[in-house]
């Protein structure tokens, strides 16, 4: 749709998280499901790769999502991409 390819030019057409260019999903920060008036709202969306997306739910499901939540799963993946890098 054209809030997906909006959100994915803005960001360059990468992952916000990891960079990955491939499989990329339009993600809603604050979920789809209860926030309708945010639904095409650009500002509630960001680019995340098709891992990092089914992660993140897995994660945090697909309720309740905030921008705080986000901003923990970047760090967290951050952090374990760094560990693995050590080893």
């Amino acid at each position: 749709n054209e809030w997906a390819r909006l959100i994915k030019q803005r960001d360059g057409h990468y992952c916000q998280n990891c960079y990955n260019v491939h499989s990329l999903h339009s993600h809603h920060i604050l979920n789809y499901a209860e926030h309708p008036d945010l639904r095409y709202e650009l500002s509630n969306g960001i680019t995340l790769c098709e891992s990092c997306h089914l992660n993140f739910h897995a994660i945090y499901t697909k309720s309740n999502n905030t921008r705080l939540q986000l901003k923990e799963f970047f760090i967290m993946t951050r952090i374990i991409s760094r560990i693995n890098e050590k080893k």
